[in-house]
């Protein structure tokens, strides 16, 4: 019994109770600037240990795009404006990027547990969802993962999470029989229903294709993944009969329309600028937004031409994913990873610090196992 808690296994166990603890506060809406300072002294501490116990730090594909990329990030706070608020988005991804290096050193480690992360942040806002519900408050936060985030309140980003936490059932349920996944389904498909968010079914469609393709389960479970496709496809025309579309949608069009005026962006985070410019929203506009709900548009307003940086590393990154032949629970990283990707094209949920860091933390375990040369003593490569 000794043998089998050896302090690599209790060290690896303490990393996955932090992880997941930081991820709860991250999703609550509180402090997201506090959750990021936490993260970055976890993502640290995680790439310390890795480097006492391996001796070397191996480095993703992609790393080195990523860095240029934070590096104009962080030089966006000389000519914009909101400096504090610039500073807090760049600690947000600066973080992602310490907790992609980490998972994807300690991948071969958490691949076979940590999808059951997933479902666990799932179970946790769900809870806290249904305590909502029979002891309702008037809190509304746009940041938090199960509270409602307009005065409306018919709108949530608790659906969002679910498409994941769906993604990592459907998993077990065809792979590994796993009956029970059955009734927390159902409930998924509850919380998504109710959270009306189109984000959430559009993420979950991209992740079953991706997962269902990925295994080579299309021909062999038609029915289940017919059903899915069904039960996705009802929820978004559910969704539509009571929220449009494309007027809810003016940003994409403001967003493209302040590239021309600001070449060097407004800083992430500050699209209000852009939004509330008569020029380029229109006298009268009745639409503004502090976000552009697309998180490439986000970055390419925030940074302007620099911003084609991280378009490049998202697009290196997305073809290192789609040519890979890893095998086995990559399959789930990557189809969670790209639900996330979907996610983010239609809402502002990569500010939220638990959604963003679950999506890095999925590609570093999606490309563990394809390593560049370790970057240590040991290696003479450059």
């Amino acid at each position: 019994m000794i043998k089998k808690f050896s302090p690599e296994k209790i060290t690896n166990l303490l990393i996955l109770i932090l992880f997941g603890t930081l991820l709860i506060f991250g999703g609550l809406g509180i402090n997201a600037l506090l959750a990021a300072q936490i993260g970055l002294v976890l993502g640290f501490l995680i790439i310390l240990w890795v480097y006492l116990k391996n001796h070397k730090i191996e480095f993703p594909r992609g790393s080195l795009l990523y860095l240029i990329f934070l590096f104009f990030f962080a030089a966006s706070v000389l000519w914009a404006d909101q400096k504090s608020l610039i500073w807090q988005n760049f600690l947000l991804f600066l973080v992602g990027g310490v907790f992609w290096l980490g998972f994807h050193n300690l991948g071969q480690k958490f691949k076979k547990i940590f999808f059951w992360l997933v479902i666990f942040l799932g179970a946790v806002f769900g809870m806290l969802f249904l305590a909502e519900q029979v002891l309702p408050g008037n809190a509304l936060k746009p940041y938090t993962l199960y509270l409602p985030v307009g005065f409306q309140r018919n709108h949530n980003h608790l659906g969002d999470l679910w498409a994941l936490t769906l993604i990592a059932l459907t998993y077990l349920f065809v792979k590994e029989r796993k009956w029970w996944n059955l009734p927390l389904g159902v409930l998924g498909i509850y919380f998504l229903g109710v959270s009306l968010s189109r984000s959430a079914y559009a993420s979950l469609l991209v992740g079953l294709t991706y997962l269902f393709y990925q295994f080579g389960w299309l021909k062999k479970f038609k029915s289940i993944f017919l059903a899915l496709l069904a039960i996705t496809a009802g929820l978004f025309l559910y969704a539509g009969s009571l929220k449009s579309v494309l007027s809810s949608r003016p940003y994409f069009v403001q967003a493209i329309r302040g590239l021309s005026k600001y070449p060097f962006g407004v800083g992430v985070g500050n699209f209000s600028v852009i939004s509330t410019d008569p020029q380029i929203a229109g006298e009268g506009a009745k639409h503004f937004s502090s976000l552009t709900h697309n998180l490439i548009l986000e970055i390419t307003t925030g940074l302007g031409i620099f911003g084609f940086v991280f378009i490049a590393w998202l697009i290196f990154i997305v073809k290192d994913l789609l040519s890979s032949k890893r095998g086995g629970e990559t399959g789930v990283f990557e189809a969670i990873f790209f639900a996330l990707l979907a996610n983010f094209m239609f809402d502002y949920t990569y500010v939220i610090p638990t959604m963003l860091w679950l999506w890095f933390t999925m590609l570093g375990l999606a490309q563990a196992g394809n390593l560049f040369p370790a970057l240590t003593q040991n290696n003479k490569e450059p």
